[in-house]
C-alpha cells in the first residue's frame, strides 16, 4: 500500500479558492482543511477531471477533517465557496494506492 499525500495553502478572494490536484489515481481516505480563524465558515467540493463533484459539505467552520471513501482517477479540484472571510486556507488529501 502507497499513501500520497497532496497539501499546500491557498487564498479565498470574494469568498471562494481553488486548487488543482494532479494524478490522484487512488482512493481518497481524508480530507482536511483548516481556515486560519477558526470563526471562519465555508462550503467544501471536490471535483473530478469529469466536472463531478465527487465529495461535497456545506455551513463547516473553522475546520473539517473527514474520512472517506472516495475512488478517483486522475485530476481533482478541490474548492472552497461562500467563505465568511478572505484568508488563506491549509489543506491536506490523503490517498491510498493499493497493489495486488
Amino acid at each position: 500500500m502507497l499513501v500520497n499525500a497532496h497539501s499546500s495553502t491557498f487564498t479565498a478572494s470574494s469568498g471562494a479558492a481553488s486548487a488543482n490536484i494532479d494524478n490522484v489515481n487512488s482512493e481518497i481516505k481524508q480530507i482536511y482543511l483548516n481556515a486560519t480563524t477558526g470563526s471562519t465558515t465555508f462550503d467544501v467540493t471536490l471535483t473530478n477531471a469529469q466536472n463531478v463533484v465527487v465529495y461535497q459539505i456545506d455551513n463547516i467552520t473553522g475546520t473539517v477533517l473527514e474520512n472517506v471513501e472516495v475512488p478517483s482517477r486522475g485530476n481533482l479540484t478541490l474548492a472552497i465557496s461562500n467563505a465568511s472571510v478572505d484568508e488563506v486556507f491549509n489543506y491536506y488529501i490523503g490517498a491510498v494506492e493499493r497493489y495486488a
